[in-house]
């Protein structure tokens, strides 16, 4: 399950494990950053990684890839 949600400057996409075996994970878009996190109960707090909408974008759109190295042309600094 997904669910997306916009705030003034931010939206929020949540994914759960419909399983219940993994904490669910939320990608925190901005403009500038952009945040993976998931909760750590051993830490009791949220796991986080901040990436640059480019390299966010770069993230996705690698699933659609095959194996190898590849150098993206992001227009734009999406």
């Amino acid at each position: 399950m997904i669910t997306v949600e916009f705030e003034d400057d931010e939206t929020l996409i949540t994914i759960m494990d419909r399983t219940g075996g993994q904490e669910d994970v939320s990608a925190l878009l901005y403009e500038d950053i952009c945040y993976i996190r998931q909760w750590s109960e051993k830490r009791q707090g949220f796991d986080i990684i901040a990436l640059t909408p480019s390299m966010y974008f770069q993230l996705m759109e690698s699933f659609q890839l095959p194996e190898g190295s590849f150098i993206m042309d992001i227009k734009n600094n999406v």
